[in-house]
């Protein structure tokens, strides 16, 4: 069975590829109507966090596996936290979320009510 670590080195590999080839697409529609540094729409800093994304942990659990990575965002500091099931003798992701800026991960506001942005787990999911 492929190992995590080869899988999201993969997946991080291939993913720097797809903002690539986005990015070429992407090209002749910005140079006709933007300018070069228009932020809002810039494939650029996607490609640039996608090449920064490093795998800090990994936590297996039989045919699951949690990895926490981090990444740069034009110049935020991410930290984000992949769900992954094993599949056909390799690995597929099935959650992805953000760590939560809003109460810093605590899952919690300063004044002790639950954070409404994660909802209490001090993670965002990015598929909702």
């Amino acid at each position: 069975m492929q190992s995590v670590e080869d899988f999201m080195q993969q997946f991080f590999k291939e993913h720097v590829a797809f903002e690539q080839a986005k990015l070429a697409a992407y090209r002749p529609f910005r140079d006709r109507f933007f300018v070069d540094d228009y932020k809002p729409l810039s494939p650029h800093s996607m490609l640039r966090s996608c090449e920064s994304e490093k795998v800090c942990s990994i936590e297996p659990s039989g045919s699951e596996a949690t990895v926490i990575t981090s990444a740069t965002f034009l110049s935020i500091q991410l930290k984000l936290r992949y769900r992954l099931r094993s599949r056909s003798g390799g690995w597929v992701i099935t959650k992805v979320e953000a760590f939560c800026k809003v109460c810093n991960g605590t899952g919690k506001f300063a004044d002790g009510r639950e954070c409404t942005r994660c909802e209490g787990t001090g993670w965002d999911d990015l598929g909702t």
